[in-house]
């Protein structure tokens, strides 16, 4: 990754284009690359949900590469708490 953004010729567009491959390399390798479902509402909310996976998957991981505590509880009560200030 830092290779990428170190690279002073390769334009922002270039750059931006070399990450979205790079995450669509992994979801595929990680989450399989193909959709089962046989609609295509169906296959747009499998490709959302393997998005999610991954973006929890990468979460967890840079959790543990950078010793960053996840509080679970904490954060399930901060959103609940927003999201009754919300509805009212």
């Amino acid at each position: 990754m830092f290779c990428l953004l170190s690279v002073g010729k390769a334009s922002h567009q270039e750059i931006s284009e070399k990450l979205k491959e790079a995450t669509f390399n992994m979801l595929k390798r990680k989450f399989d690359g193909k959709l089962f479902s046989k609609n295509e509402p169906a296959q747009v909310n499998e490709a959302l949900v393997k998005v999610l996976c991954h973006n929890i998957v990468v979460l967890i991981h840079e959790s543990f590469e950078n010793k960053i505590p996840i509080d679970i509880l904490a954060a399930s009560n901060k959103l609940r708490l927003f999201n009754s200030i919300n509805v009212a």
